[in-house]
């Protein structure tokens, strides 16, 4: 007789049978692992009827082993696949949304917007997009939006999203457009990108130009022993 998988030693298999027997349901169906004669453990449904006397009462039981070994591996296939999408989705460096067209309300977001701006997924879920925006970038955000409604793309559109604490925080914008059989947009695939360190890094070289143009402009007699003339 073949051997169960370890994890079926506990006598679960047994005792499906037994409370199938007793109170005797139309089916019986179950999955385990059995070790197949090289040694490997191959998965089986098992099914079976029972046959009833003149009393009612079961006197037999009918039933089928089928190797589903290759079904459970693309289900497994499958699984591990979805967990790594929803991995890869979930915790992106960039945030992602999706915005419906017609009501402007966010109807899903990953986990990289919840750590960036301090809202619970709850909280961000249902809302409004232009809440999200500081008021400082609030027009330009609906520009984008319209944009969006129209042709379906934003580009680069450099905003300034709201964080729960209240901080600012620079982000880079780009849509793309979900439309239906029709070609209606129905939805976006929208993703924010944090700029704030390349903006900081630009305001910082800008101070630099600025200060060297107000060195070379007031202090021209520096210039000579600068350069050794």
């Amino acid at each position: 007789m073949a051997e169960p998988h370890p994890s079926r030693r506990s006598g679960k298999a047994a005792a499906t049978v037994q409370a199938y027997l007793t109170a005797s349901w139309p089916d019986y169906e179950n999955e385990f692992r059995f070790r197949h004669k090289d040694g490997s453990y191959r998965w089986i449904l098992a099914r079976a009827s029972l046959l009833l006397d003149d009393d009612g009462r079961p006197y037999r039981m009918l039933g089928s082993h089928l190797d589903i070994t290759e079904r459970r591996q693309v289900e497994e296939a499958l699984r591990l696949s979805e967990a790594r999408y929803i991995d890869l989705y979930e915790n992106a460096p960039d945030m992602y949304a999706s915005v419906d067209a017609a009501t402007g309300k966010i109807a899903q977001c990953n986990q990289t917007i919840v750590q960036m701006t301090g809202f619970a997924k709850a909280e961000i879920i249902g809302r409004h997009i232009f809440e999200m925006y500081h008021s400082d970038s609030l027009e330009e955000a609906k520009k984008a939006f319209h944009r969006f409604v129209t042709i379906g793309e934003v580009r680069d559109a450099e905003l300034q999203l709201r964080c729960k604490d209240g901080r600012r925080l620079d982000v880079s914008l780009n849509v793309t457009a979900v439309r239906d059989e029709t070609g209606k947009i129905v939805h976006s695939r929208s993703t924010w990108r944090d700029i704030t360190q390349r903006n900081q890094v630009k305001e910082s070289l800008r101070r630099s130009e600025q200060t060297l143009r107000l060195f070379i402009e007031y202090a021209p007699a520096v210039l000579p022993c600068l350069t050794g003339t």
